[in-house]
């Protein structure tokens, strides 16, 4: 609990970088030989522009966030997040801080969980996340 509230404070008190930039958004395929699937991960990224746009990760609970699909990547390092979205969710839903965190000149990788993805989710599987 104490790092989520450090990490919070040191987000709201760190001028960025980069703060209302164009947010780009790609989905890529991670291929593990360990695994019997690949793992689905979402990336938000700062971008210089060009791309679809689209507005990410609405849906009735959550107000989706203005994106570039496969927007050009901003030269530069940024900061890597990587974020969860916990058992029986999806990673779209996250979209809400991903793109903030991506504005604010992070990198922010998502993946969805293989059996504790909504609509993937079972009982035997949320423990091994």
């Amino acid at each position: 609990m104490r790092l989520k509230l450090s990490l919070l404070a040191f987000l709201l008190t760190v001028t960025p970088a980069f703060s209302g930039e164009t947010v780009g958004i790609q989905k890529i395929s991670v291929v593990s030989p360990e695994r019997d699937r690949s793992l689905a991960v979402t990336v938000w990224y700062p971008s210089t522009g060009g791309g679809e746009d689209m507005i990410a990760g609405e849906n009735r609970i959550f107000e989706g966030s203005p994106a570039l699909r496969n927007g050009s990547i901003r030269q530069g390092r940024f900061p890597l997040v990587l974020l969860s979205h916990g058992s029986g969710s999806r990673v779209e839903g996250m979209a809400w801080i991903a793109t903030q965190l991506a504005a604010a000149g992070f990198i922010v990788a998502g993946p969805n969980h293989p059996g504790t993805t909504s609509g993937d989710s079972t009982p035997a599987a949320t423990p091994k996340i």
